[in-house]
């Protein structure tokens, strides 16, 4: 999966719960953390390099479905 598509599953099963809080990282020459918490107390973590940044945004501006 990547991350589009891991942030929509998430969004998808723990939507119902309520609001998200998301925590970005410090950006580093090797990516950034991300955490996304559901009131729930599952949080997804993810480490996005520069190059999953740009693929994910090329594929939503494209409309490529996530695989």
């Amino acid at each position: 999966m990547n991350l589009a598509a891991d942030l929509e599953h998430f969004g998808v099963v723990h939507r119902p719960h309520g609001r998200f809080v998301a925590r970005v990282g410090d950006d580093t020459p090797n990516g950034y953390r991300l955490k996304v918490s559901c009131t729930c107390g599952v949080t997804l973590e993810r480490w996005v390099t520069q190059d999953d940044a740009v693929d994910d945004v090329l594929r939503e501006r494209l409309g490529v479905q996530p695989t």
